[in-house]
């Protein structure tokens, strides 16, 4: 199966469409600096109207401390989290994407192998995004494979529905995450459909 997580999800109608759509993952911007930001009430919202779907919400976070992180999924519902930057210890309740940057080179700015350490199996997962995540940059994923030795992985950074299928092929990543390019309903329930088209393609 190939896991889409539809990010940056803003207002419950949105949110419903990418979950009847057919995606896995919805991930809540918490992050302060992002244009995607969402409050509690946003984000409880969201979360509430989507709790009869077959759907995970994830929080996600840069550089906050574990009682903040721990404090907005008290609040909101929340049980993933998806950790940019410092990765602080969490209750053992909580699942983890453990994301590794990569530079405009394509090469990892971290040990896949010590990321993997830190990932339990069946719950947490490794995501690998662009260094400046968030603006629907690419970077180079010639050598993602070979850099990724066999270790499961998600694809972000600068993905659309126009390269999608390309990407997935190329670097064997296990799911996609993308924001940039499903900024409105109708592009969203495109690019999900064009990654269940190759999903069902390759069985």
């Amino acid at each position: 199966m190939t896991f889409i997580k539809i990010c940056g999800a803003r207002d419950v109608d949105f949110a419903i469409a990418a979950a009847e759509a057919g995606a896995d993952y919805l991930g809540l911007n918490f992050v302060k600096t992002s244009r995607r930001m969402v409050d509690h009430s946003q984000a409880k919202n969201i979360v509430n109207a989507v709790n009869q779907y077959p759907i995970t919400c994830v929080g996600v976070f840069m550089n906050q401390s574990s009682s903040e992180i721990e404090e907005i999924c008290e609040l909101t519902g929340i049980r993933h989290v998806q950790l940019y930057g410092e990765r602080p210890s969490l209750s053992s309740e909580f699942n983890k994407l453990l994301v590794i940057s990569v530079n405009d080179q394509g090469i990892l700015l971290d040990d896949i192998e010590c990321v993997k350490t830190q990932c339990r199996p069946n719950r947490d997962a490794i995501i690998l995004d662009d260094e400046n995540p968030g603006f629907g940059h690419t970077y180079p994923i010639e050598t993602l494979a070979e850099q990724t030795k066999g270790i499961p992985f998600i694809l972000a950074g600068g993905i659309t529905t126009a390269n999608v299928q390309q990407r997935l092929a190329q670097t064997g990543a296990v799911g996609v995450d993308v924001a940039s390019a499903v900024d409105s309903i109708e592009r969203c329930r495109e690019f999900i459909s064009t990654v269940r088209k190759y999903q069902h393609a390759n069985i």
